[in-house]
């Protein structure tokens, strides 16, 4: 009996017989110490070796932008959002308060309503 990961899910299935389970799709005993303590969602398969991923690989899988790709969407957002608001007959300042608004609710940031 053996334990193995699925090399893409990276699901666990232990004290399994082996001979059911293909390496192309299962590692089988895979060695996790490099892993542990590490969230499943930043393993690196990387052949049958199972390692953590760098900052910048777990950057990409949690979806956080870099400062030059925020600037960019911040821009696109902001024409997508003038259109919009163009579109509604929307006031200057609040159009300027709602473009804020989405600008900060994109970036993650605190956001007070507006009325």
């Amino acid at each position: 009996m053996s334990d193995v990961l699925h090399r893409t899910t990276k699901e666990q299935r232990f004290s399994v017989n082996t001979p059911d389970y293909s390496v192309v799709d299962w590692i089988i005993n895979p060695d996790l110490s490099g892993v542990t303590g590490v969230p499943k969602k930043y393993w690196l398969i990387t052949g049958d070796v199972v390692s953590e991923m760098n900052q910048a690989q777990k950057d990409v899988v949690d979806g956080v932008l870099l400062p030059g790709q925020k600037t960019t969407k911040k821009a696109s957002l902001r024409t997508e959002g003038d259109q919009v608001i163009t579109d509604q007959g929307y006031t200057a300042g609040k159009q300027r308060s709602l473009i804020s608004q989405h600008t900060k609710r994109f970036l993650g940031l605190t956001v007070i309503p507006f009325h």
